[in-house]
């Protein structure tokens, strides 16, 4: 009982189907349409927009790889300029450096000096 309910159904449904197609085609005449000529335009619609579609992608692409490109290239100058920073820096601190030890054995010197002085007089 119950298959036959639903092989009954799906006959139902199919006859439908059958007479929505009718129905629709039809209408189409009576606009001067047919679904064939609907069929290939909504073909050609879908085809259109699939090469619009990897258009767009492909051009998508290729500004994400030009930003990663200038995203590279702005990165390798940031680093070459912290580099002379850097380098800048420690030149910098080499000369301080420099100039405390020569004032450093300044200071020595006439400490020393008034050592000599200082033991001669006694």
């Amino acid at each position: 009982m119950h298959l036959s309910l639903d092989s009954s159904l799906a006959l139902s449904l199919v006859h439908l189907d059958s007479r929505i197609d009718l129905v629709l085609e039809s209408f189409l005449e009576r606009l001067g349409l047919s679904l064939v000529r609907i069929d290939s335009r909504v073909d050609l619609v879908l085809e259109g927009l699939a090469l619009i579609l990897e258009l767009v992608l492909e051009g998508l692409a290729l500004i994400l790889e030009l930003v990663l490109e200038g995203l590279a290239l702005i990165l390798e100058l940031v680093l070459e300029g912290l580099a002379l920073i850097l380098e800048l820096v420690l030149e910098g601190l080499a000369l301080i450096l420099e100039l405390v030890l020569e004032r450093l054995a300044l200071i020595l010197d006439f400490v020393f000096v008034m050592l000599v002085i200082v033991h001669l007089i006694h």
